[in-house]
């Protein structure tokens, strides 16, 4: 039955049984991994357990971050973008004609390597971004706000069109 709270993404559990009752205390598992900690019950339980849970949240946060920052490459030429989805398309043994539902090719091609986010500079036209859809079924997924600080897209051009720049945008297949 522990895997079943693991499952529905319950970050601690708590075992508490009649002998733990009596001697006050009760043992804690993080769904993280490590070992069963024994916790006082009473008056402190609430404290250690928010401790425990931030402790989680700080773990998972970072994760997210380091996958997220992982996953984001920069690139200043349409052409290399549109080889690396031709290279994964061809490894994943899909092309325009046979994509699923959900315009992933059925998920094949995983451990190429750089397929994830790119972060280019960007011209804001919907005419070319509907072009780049369909050529390579990637779209902006957003302009990142610490990318496009003051200056973020000075001196550069688009790295679709060659027009001077205005942002800098995020584009990515939806997987």
């Amino acid at each position: 039955k522990y895997f079943e709270w693991e499952r529905k993404g319950v970050p601690l559990r708590l075992e508490v049984g009649p002998r733990d009752v009596a001697k006050g205390v009760g043992m804690v598992k993080s769904r993280l991994g490590g070992d069963k900690e024994e916790v006082e019950l009473g008056e402190g339980l609430g404290e250690a357990l928010t401790g425990r849970l931030t402790t989680f949240h700080e773990v998972l946060f970072k994760a997210a971050e380091d996958r997220l920052a992982d996953n984001i490459n920069p690139l200043e030429s349409y052409d290399e973008m549109k080889a690396i989805f031709a290279e994964f398309d061809a490894a994943a043994g899909t092309s325009d004609e046979d994509v699923d539902e959900d315009g992933d090719g059925g998920g094949a091609g995983e451990g190429m390597g750089k397929l994830g986010m790119y972060l280019v500079p960007w011209y804001d036209d919907a005419d070319n971004e509907d072009k780049i859809k369909e050529e390579t079924r990637a779209t902006i997924r957003c302009f990142p706000l610490a990318e496009n600080g003051e200056g973020a897209v000075e001196g550069k051009t688009c790295f679709y069109s060659g027009k001077p720049a205005t942002h800098m945008a995020l584009f990515a297949r939806a997987f």
